[in-house]
């Protein structure tokens, strides 16, 4: 909840105690590290001070409480993020700009910034953006950051190739957190990152990508029994994933769902085997309502679709309304983020992260299929790619103070994937 106190009170505060320069650097130091491992529902104005072994009276003094450390955290971090990327930049040099080196850097980029105390602050802020004071502007500083590197990295990108990676490597940090050890998930990055500099990997747009079919085999095993769509535990399901959409994840737990519908907590074990599969389903509900007709695989194009392919796509990132079709990937981008960021400290959620990247660009994929425009049939690769791309998008426009960007750009970055130039719209 924010406060009435403003970013430039806290900031009036801090300059007019006594407190050295250095207390109050180690004081956001913490907060970061804190967050780092904990999430902003991790930290405590204690745990803060107890780890430079002050009193809490040390925060309040220098930025007025919670909310102001948390908003200097945030320039703190923002300041860290624009050294890590010039060290970066000094550090890479003259790097070949083939598609296979260009692919090891991004893969490489997702990881650094997997390992960034300064990076999770900031995508934490982009996902948790309610916690914060007027963070969109800064947060818009963090993405021209990103964009910034990708140009400055190479002048032979064009500007809807810097959009796409710098979009693109925000919602795979995400996926990241929880994956980055294992081997499916290395495949799968590299896979993309691929994509993403060489728009896509297949010469035709329906060929099987093994390793892609390699991780959603191992990512989904035989689907256990589904529940009758009739059944009370059906419609406990339906209250819960509604509840995720308007509330988040992070507050859900067995007792409180449980007493919520008048049933025994055993109940709900019961038809589903554990807490994690119940809560695991009621995720996917909650991302999948609303699913617009053409990411539903099983679904056949119309001519609706057909012609309203792009304005479709304009309407799933349309920050103004989240009911329906409108603001689809937004709704799904915040779940899913959430879902990464709660999996640290909740590990049985840890399948469904694995589930979800697996199947990246599904839906993508199938409509560039049957709706879009022949020359922006993707492959399944570079069609992950645009899935995660859109995400960020998604997020990002919610914080634009000029949110009504020109459909070109969404033309743009399917060029940028598929390498066919169409007019300007």
């Amino acid at each position: 909840m924010m406060t009435s106190r403003s970013r430039k009170d806290d900031a009036s505060a801090s300059a007019n105690d006594d407190t050295p320069p250095s207390v109050r650097h180690a004081l956001l130091e913490a907060t970061l590290a804190l967050v780092y491992t904990g999430g902003f529902d991790g930290i405590s104005l204690r745990s803060v001070s107890g780890e430079i072994g002050k009193s809490t009276t040390t925060i309040f003094q220098n930025f007025g409480g919670r909310q102001g450390l948390l908003d200097a955290a945030l320039d703190h971090a923002l300041a860290g993020e624009h050294l890590r990327h010039e060290a970066m930049l000094a550090d890479i040099g003259a790097l070949p700009t083939d598609a296979e080196s260009m692919a090891r850097l991004v893969a490489f980029y997702v990881g650094a910034a997997d390992q960034s105390a300064t990076a999770r602050f900031c995508l934490e802020a982009l996902l948790r953006i309610d916690r914060l004071t007027d963070a969109g502007s800064r947060l818009q500083q963090w993405m021209a950051m990103r964009e910034s590197f990708w140009s400055r990295l190479s002048s032979a990108l064009l500007p809807a190739q810097v959009r796409l990676l710098a979009g693109y490597t925000v919602m795979e940090q995400a996926f990241c957190i929880i994956l980055r050890d294992e081997l499916d998930y290395d495949q799968l990055l590299h896979m993309t990152a691929l994509a993403t500099c060489r728009g896509g990997i297949a010469a035709d747009p329906k060929a099987d990508i093994p390793v892609l079919t390699w991780a959603r085999t191992k990512a989904f095993p035989a689907a256990g029994e589904k529940i009758d769509e009739r059944s009370p535990m059906d419609e406990l399901l339906t209250r819960v994933a509604q509840q995720i959409v308007s509330d988040g994840i992070s507050d859900i737990n067995l007792r409180r769902i449980a007493t919520q519908a008048g049933v025994p907590p055993s109940l709900i074990i019961y038809h589903y085997g554990d807490f994690a599969a119940f809560m695991s389903a009621a995720i996917w509900r909650a991302m999948t309502h609303e699913l617009p007709s053409y990411l539903d695989i099983a679904s056949s194009a119309d001519r609706d679709a057909r012609e309203g392919w792009l304005s479709g796509l304009e309407t799933a990132v349309d920050p103004a309304a989240t009911d329906g079709a409108k603001g689809f990937y937004l709704r799904y981008a915040r779940i899913l983020g959430q879902v990464c960021l709660l999996a640290r400290q909740r590990q049985e959620l840890v399948p469904l992260v694995r589930q979800l990247r697996a199947i990246e660009g599904m839906g993508i994929h199938s409509a560039s299929l049957k709706v879009w425009p022949p020359q922006f049939r993707l492959d399944p690769a570079a069609a992950s790619a645009f899935s995660i791309w859109i995400k960020a998008h998604a997020l990002f426009r919610i914080v634009d103070s000029v949110p009504d960007q020109p459909v070109f750009d969404m033309v743009a970055i399917l060029e940028a994937l598929t390498g066919s130039p169409t007019p300007k719209i």
